[in-house]
């Protein structure tokens, strides 16, 4: 987003220094499915890409694959597969507070 200050707004991954990249190996898909995929892929990287928000990378370390997730509807979400990733990054020392506690606990001020 261009009026987002870079300085404030940007945030880098904690990836361990003696983490080595890894490139999932592709998934094939059913061409039904793929072509649903590819379709939504589309849609997503269209709004994000014209809005600045991200950019195309063109020899990425990390690779990680699409997953398709049938809905009730019968509508096919895509997700994508982090495990990897999320092995090599360190757990937050600060995670956030459960709203709920927090309400509770501030209610008698």
């Amino acid at each position: 987003m261009p009026e987002l200050n870079p300085q404030i707004a940007m945030y880098c991954l904690k990836i361990n220094l003696d983490a080595k990249p890894i490139k999932q190996q592709q998934r094939w898909f059913h061409p039904e499915i793929t072509k649903v995929i590819e379709s939504e892929v589309k849609k997503l990287i269209k709004k994000l890409i014209d809005s600045d928000f991200v950019r195309e990378e063109q020899h990425p370390d990390w690779v990680a694959n699409i997953v398709p997730a049938p809905k009730k509807n019968r509508k096919i979400q895509i997700c994508i597969d982090y495990h990897d990733l999320n092995v090599t990054c360190p757990k937050d020392e600060f995670p956030l507070p459960i709203t709920d506690v927090m309400i509770d606990n501030t209610c008698g001020s």
